[in-house]
Parts: C-alpha cells; sequence; structure tokens
C-alpha cells in the first residue's frame, strides 16, 4: 500500500509506501518515497527516514519526465530495501523531502514482524531474481491502485497498478508471454551488455498498447535505458503456435561493478484477459543471470575499468597550424594534434601525457569535432575525432608525449594498448606576432582575473563513449565542470590561430605571482559552479578536482596524481601546519574514495562535502598569506 505524505501543494504530490505490512525477519521490504509534480524545481530527500530497526540492503532513484496529451510532468521515486533486523512491529519513520520551494513530511509506516519460524510460508520476499509487488487498495497479491516498487524491477509511478510477486509467468501456448534475451551468460568486470525483454501474443489477438514496469535491478548492476530504442515486430511459430513477437518491448545496457553471479530482474506487462476491452492482468517475464568474471590479474597502472572493447584503432596526426613545419616553429606558432578512434567498444578515456605539466607548452581542448557512434543493441561502434591545439611558448627542443590508451581486449581476453606518437619539434626565434599574442594573453589574464575560470592542466583525453547512467551514447562525454566552464570563456583569436591564454615571463615579471593570487579566486567560482550539481554522480571528483587545482596553482604542488599520503609529505615542505595538511589530505581520501561508489551521494551529503572543500580552500588561503608577511 502507499500511505499519502502530510502535504500537497504547488503542484507537488509526496507519497510514502512500502510492498506489505506483515513480514518475517528473512524478508527484504521495498519502501518507496514518491514525488511527482508539475511545478520548478526538483525534489531531494532533506532528511532521511528513521531505519533503525532494518538493515539497509540498498536503494537506488528513479527520475522520469512524463509527457501526456501535451502536459509535462516530473516524477521521482527513492526505493529503499530493508530486511528487518527482529521481529515485532517496526516502524519506518516519515522522511522530509524538499520540492520546488516547500519541505514535505511522509508519515510514519508500521510493520509486523514475524521470525522466521513462525512465517506461514509466504514471506515478502522472492527466490533470488523474483519480484515483490506492492499492491494498492487490497494490498498483497493482485492488488491494484497507485503502486510502489517491487524487488526484481517491479517499479512503476504513481497511479499505476503493481504486479505482485505472485503473477503468473506464463509459457509456449498461452496467449501472451514475455522472454528476457542478453547476449551472453559470462561478461567480464566492467563490460557493459545489452538485456532485451520480448512479448509474445498469439497472432489471433488484436494489437494493444501494454502498461509495461521498469525492472529494479541490483546494486551490482549500472543500468542505462538506450535513448532510441529501436522496436520491431516478427511472426514466430512456436510449438505450432504463430505469435507476434513485440521486439524489445524494453531494452537496457547494463555494466556489471561487482564479480560473481548477477540477477536480472524480471519485466511485468499489464495484458488483456480477453480481446478489445476486456479486464486486464498483469504477467511477467522469467528472471535470468549471469556470471561476472574478474579481470585478468595485474592491470597496467591506471586502467579504467570500462575500458574494454575490440577491433579498435587508434590513429592521429600533428600538423603545425599555418606555413610552418614541425621543425621549424617559433614561439608563438600552433601545432595542431588530430586523433581518431574507432572500432567497437566503451573506451572512456585516453592519456596524453604530463603535456599539461610542461612550461613550453600551453594546450587547448580536447574539442570533438565529430562523433558516428552507432548502438544497435548487440554492440557500440563507431569513430569519435577530436583535436587538441598545442602553442609554443619556449625556445629548444621538444618531445610532445604519445597519446595512449589501455584497454582489454575482448577478443583475446588480455590487456592491450593503443599508442600513436610521441612528435619531435623544433622551436627556434619568435614568429612576427609572438610579441603582440604573449602581452595580449598577460594583460587580457590579468584583467580578466576577477571573471575568468583558468582550464585545468589536461590529462585525459575522451575515448568512444562509454555507456553510463549519466550520458546518453551518442553526446561529448566531456562533462567535467572544468571542461564545460573552459568552452565558456571566449579564446583570443590572432592570424586565424587559436589563440593564447599565457602569459610571457619574458615580458610580465609580475604575472607568475598575479596567477597565485588569483587561484583562490577561481576555485572559489569553481565551487559554486559545482554547488549546481550536487548529487550529481560526479560531483566528488570535481571537488576533489577543484582542491587539486588550487594546490597546483597556489602552492606549485604537482597535486593531480599525488596520493593522499605524499600530498601531506609535499605541504609539509611547503610549511603548512600539521594539523591542516592531515585535514586536507584526509579530505582528499574521502572524496576520492565516495566517487568510485555506484550508488553516487545524496545531494545534503553533496552539500556538507561542498562546505568542507570551501573551508580547507579558505584555511589554505589564509596559512599561504601568513607564509608572506
Amino acid at each position: 500500500m502507499l500511505l499519502p505524505s502530510s502535504a500537497h501543494a504547488e503542484d507537488w504530490s509526496v507519497e510514502a509506501g512500502i510492498d506489505a505490512t506483515h513480514a518475517s525477519t528473512d524478508d527484504i521490504l521495498i519502501y518507496t518515497i514518491s514525488v511527482i509534480g508539475t511545478g520548478p524545481g526538483t525534489a531531494v530527500l532533506e532528511s532521511e527516514p528513521n531505519i533503525a530497526d532494518f538493515t539497509e540492503m540498498g536503494r537506488s532513484t528513479q527520475d522520469r519526465i512524463v509527457n501526456h496529451q501535451g502536459h509535462s510532468s516530473k516524477s521521482k521515486e527513492m526505493i529503499f530495501r530493508l530486511k528487518p533486523k527482529r521481529a515485532g512491529r517496526l516502524v519506518v519513520g516519515p522522511a522530509t523531502i524538499r520540492a520546488g520551494q516547500h519541505s514535505y513530511e511522509t508519515d510514519a509506516i508500521e510493520i509486523d514482524v514475524v521470525d522466521t519460524s513462525a512465517n506461514s510460508g509466504w514471506g515478502l520476499s522472492p527466490p533470488v531474481g523474483g519480484g515483490s509487488g506492492g499492491g494498492g487498495s487490497g494490498g498483497g497479491p493482485g492488488g491494484s491502485g497507485p503502486g510502489g516498487t517491487g524487488v526484481g524491477g517491479t517499479g512503476t509511478g504513481a497511479g499505476t497498478p503493481l504486479p505482485s510477486r505472485t503473477y503468473p509467468k506464463p509459457k509456449v501456448g498461452d496467449p501472451y508471454f514475455v522472454e528476457l534475451r542478453v547476449e551472453s551468460p559470462e561478461v567480464y568486470l566492467g563490460q557493459p551488455f545489452f538485456l532485451h525483454y520480448d512479448l509474445y501474443v498469439k497472432a489471433d489477438r488484436p494489437s494493444e498498447m501494454y502498461d509495461v514496469t521498469d525492472p529494479d535491478f541490483p546494486p551490482g548492476l549500472l543500468t542505462r535505458e538506450p535513448d532510441q530504442p529501436s522496436y520491431g515486430i516478427h511472426n514466430e511459430t512456436r510449438d505450432g503456435i504463430r505469435y507476434r513477437v513485440e521486439e524489445k518491448i524494453r531494452s537496457y545496457i547494463l555494466q556489471p561493478i561487482e564479480l560473481g553471479e548477477v540477477v536480472l530482474s524480471p519485466l511485468a506487462v499489464e495484458v488483456p484477459r480477453g480481446v478489445f476491452s476486456s479486464p486486464r492482468d498483469w504477467i511477467s517475464s522469467p528472471s535470468d543471470q549471469v556470471f561476472v568474471k574478474p579481470l585478468p590479474p595485474n592491470p597496467p597502472k591506471g586502467f579504467v575499468v570500462g575500458n574494454v572493447g575490440r577491433h579498435l584503432a587508434l590513429d592521429a596526426t600533428l600538423r603545425a597550424s599555418g606555413v610552418g613545419t614541425l621543425s621549424d616553429l617559433k614561439v608563438g606558432d600552433s601545432v595542431v594534434l588530430m586523433v581518431k578512434l574507432e572500432g567497437e567498444g566503451f573506451v572512456d578515456q585516453m592519456s596524453l601525457g604530463p603535456i599539461a605539466q610542461q612550461s613550453w607548452v600551453q594546450s587547448f581542448g580536447p574539442e570533438v569535432l565529430s562523433d558516428e557512434i552507432e548502438v544497435d543493441f548487440t554492440q557500440i561502434r563507431g569513430v569519435r575525432r577530436f583535436r587538441l591545439t598545442l602553442v609554443m611558448m619556449e625556445e629548444g627542443e621538444f618531445e610532445i608525449p604519445p597519446v595512449t590508451f589501455d584497454y582489454f581486449d575482448l577478443d583475446g581476453a588480455r590487456y592491450s594498448q593503443e599508442q600513436v606518437g610521441p612528435w619531435s619539434v623544433k622551436v627556434e626565434g619568435f614568429g612576427p606576432n609572438a610579441d603582440a599574442i604573449l602581452e595580449q594573453a598577460a594583460a587580457r589574464r590579468e584583467a580578466e582575473l576577477d571573471e575568468a575560470v583558468e582550464r585545468p592542466e589536461f590529462e585525459a583525453l575522451p575515448g568512444l563513449r562509454a555507456l553510463s547512467p549519466d550520458a546518453p551514447p551518442a553526446t561529448a562525454p566531456y562533462t567535467r565542470w572544468w571542461f564545460a566552464l573552459l568552452m565558456a570563456v571566449a579564446p583570443l583569436t590572432f592570424g586565424g590561430s587559436l589563440a593564447v591564454t599565457a602569459w610571457s615571463q619574458r615580458r610580465a615579471k609580475g604575472a607568475e605571482q598575479r596567477r597565485m593570487d588569483g587561484a583562490h579566486k577561481q576555485a572559489k567560482r569553481a565551487l559554486r559552479a559545482v554547488g549546481k550539481e550536487l548529487g550529481a554522480r560526479t560531483v566528488c571528483s570535481s571537488l576533489s578536482a577543484v582542491l587539486r587545482e588550487y594546490l597546483i596553482e597556489r602552492y606549485e604542488i604537482r597535486a593531480r596524481s599525488a596520493t593522499a599520503a605524499s600530498l601531506e609529505r609535499l605541504l609539509a615542505g611547503a610549511g603548512v601546519a600539521e594539523e591542516l595538511r592531515a585535514s586536507v589530505a584526509a579530505l582528499l581520501t574521502e572524496l576520492e574514495s565516495m566517487s568510485y561508489s555506484p550508488e553516487g551521494v545524496s545531494q545534503p551529503a553533496s552539500a556538507a562535502l561542498l562546505d568542507s572543500v570551501n573551508d580547507a580552500l579558505d584555511e589554505l588561503e589564509s596559512a599561504r598569506k601568513g607564509a608572506r608577511r
């Protein structure tokens, strides 16, 4: 049943419910908070429900935007999987939801729990992979009315009946049945795979519109519904019975992040009992499972789980921008690195060595030029092209490091590496426009310290789009806050080339100190940008990047890849007090460990972490200024 919340206003409705109010100590209950509205803003969990009587087995969040007859509404479901700790009358306490401009409190819910020996044999928890439904009026098996969420993937929006865990799983010979298809029963850790559900309808039944629930996959699977489902219909004969097969009524791309057997949840579909306007019943597909194998031992240093693929090929060319050659460059000239990656896979990123840490070059990009990514429900393949511009800032002979990426080759079941480069360049003398460019860049930087956000040093290049819960397959993957901010800063232009936001040590001796003094302001602005994405999966990595970039700029510590322990030693060398450097190292450790959490970080927790980073920046800045005095 779903219990109404204490407030409905401003075009928002908040309800909390649990799939049953009678359970055993072996059961896993599904507690759901549903928020539906058309008002401005979003819904966030302001205060957690009191679940001290339960062990939390996991949680998930589902967001949807629904358009119906020209009207749009937003819905959000916060789903908790709870296992009773003891027998007796247990209580799930009220939760507070912030929706729009107001807060809403849900009602407390009581559950009568018996121990396992007292259970009459029909516990709420299905066998592994089964579904557990939330009835509405009437509750229990066969209940209808506003639904909640069921174990194993029976979640729906408010107002939709939920199938019970006991709903039938019809087979060949019945008028309707649902089958699920998976590419392979075994996959590697981090290897995305495709899951499809097909609906079989007897050929004598008319075409219908079917209500379908979304499976609630376990925490061990990162899930994504393809943005452009490829539906299809074909005829098929099974045991002498002709069926119309409605292919892929639901399709998902799943990426395993836990080893061992992982359950693929059943899908429930509401179908008519007879023909035309007859009453309707829920049916369910069977569940299935895949076995997630570990990757081979000794992966390359820095290997990204999810860098998997086959037939991957990397191509890159370096050319001078303008009339020069790579052996005849002058200060102020630029070279352009054009990179192309093609094949089948899920490569998330590549690297260009320590180019961003070199004083003789300034890098700009990467700029994604084109994506030709195709998802056909068995694989992802295509081509990604992007460009990186490098501007020569000093005289001398230099080497531009190679573009590389490590990946797990699915065909060979081994780690492989693709590499193109390195390239040698010779910079001699100053070009005719070098002084003007460098002086203009220095003046612009000084004038815009209070307004512009400087790009941090670049180390990673985007690969073929890795499918994740956060972004569709055909969009550019560079969603980090600093890249978005970089693209918002208009670059200087000169002679048709991408211009430089650098300064000349030869012409502007005080610019380096001004840069260091401006680092605190830049970090503060970056924090404000991160504050707009609180609750996002990337918020912890973004906060970590802000703090590390500040240390690089203000303390001149190469902190981008330093561990917390080595960073603490570097801060000690910079004269930072023991207590402060220990707290900074601990904060970075916390941020970077939480950035790997598959469930992400809640908005209140994100806000608390942002406040901690803000305080650390202020203390570090105060310490730096005190050292200068």
